[in-house]
């Protein structure tokens, strides 16, 4: 196994089966995620991604399932609310909901994360720290049982955007999650604002993690959806590039909206995009720092995209 893709993608996929377009139901998507676990790439699978209001639904199957030696990890998403208050509940009731998973499975499970989308009213920058930073408390816990927080902008424009990262980066133990795609056009981020995050996240020390549309290597038009998809490649290669490099929004850009997979190569000793390479131990420190992980709801396209690619 090359290490440094072994760096680069290393329990980059988190699994979505429960989301479209794949929209399992969840004991197909559960077992998927058991099979996945087994399977010889495992090393690229992340956690299984599941609503807090589904997790009691696991106990019949994970009386099953979770009894091997290496406990399943989860990203739990929340709830939400309209408003401050709503937030603040439905974050008390995900808890609640994590709590009672945990202790009936006990070390078979970890949660290891929990992603939620911050409330639609405009908060004043005082409050938006707060509401981050009491929701971000509520999950750290102690070392073994604590999860990392992700915050979604409940808004895509440039202010909401800078205002939310600007939150994190004070909170300094949560990250920033990006909706990258959906079934329609119109959910898919411009290169821009995709390349405006990830830089906006590497200069505040705010881990990044996204969400939707990553199903594939590299950047590419899909008929279906009738626009460009981003490449995983593009974006978390990128994100390990400027992490190590200092890039520019705009040095980002080219990368991220670069649709020629022969501009990715990667050896022994790192990633190289075009000129531009990235050494291994750089990939570890912004994969452990900067960018995280991406959800998707197949694991399947992801990897056969990488062997077709020669990578795997």
């Amino acid at each position: 196994m090359n290490p440094a893709l072994r760096a680069l993608l290393g329990g980059i996929v988190d699994y979505a089966g429960l989301f479209p377009p794949a929209q399992l139901p969840l004991e197909p998507a559960i077992r998927n995620y058991a099979r996945y676990r087994t399977e010889p790439e495992s090393w690229m699978f992340g956690r299984f991604i599941i609503p807090a209001s589904k997790l009691t639904e696991l106990t019949p199957l994970g009386r099953e399932l979770f009894r091997g030696q290496t406990p399943f990890c989860f990203s739990v998403l929340g709830r939400s609310g309209r408003n401050d208050a709503d937030f603040q509940a439905a974050v008390k009731q995900d808890l609640t909901d994590i709590e009672g998973f945990r202790e009936t499975f006990g070390s078979n499970v970890l949660v290891e994360a929990y992603e939620v989308k911050l409330p639609t009213v405009k908060l004043a920058d005082s409050a938006l720290v707060n509401l981050i930073g009491t929701t971000a408390k509520l999950f750290k816990g102690d070392r073994e049982r604590g999860a990392v927080a992700f915050f979604e902008s409940p808004n895509t424009d440039r202010n909401s955007l800078d205002a939310v990262i600007g939150a994190l980066a004070r909170d300094h133990c949560s990250g920033f999650k990006l909706r990258t795609g959906g079934l329609e056009a119109g959910a898919f981020p411009a290169v821009d604002e995709v390349a405006h995050v990830l830089a906006a996240c590497r200069s505040a020390g705010v881990p990044f993690k996204a969400t939707a549309g990553l199903h594939h290597p590299v950047r590419h038009y899909n008929a279906d959806v009738q626009t460009k998809m981003h490449g995983f490649l593009n974006v978390f290669g990128g994100g390990c590039l400027a992490y190590a490099h200092k890039l520019s929004e705009m040095e980002l850009q080219e990368i991220i909206a670069d649709e020629d997979s022969t501009h990715f190569s990667i050896d022994q000793d790192g990633l190289r995009w075009k000129d531009l390479r990235v050494a291994m131990a750089d990939i570890v420190q912004a994969r452990r720092e900067s960018v995280t992980s991406f959800g998707s709801c197949s694991f399947d396209e992801p990897r056969d995209d990488l062997r077709g690619m020669k990578w795997l």
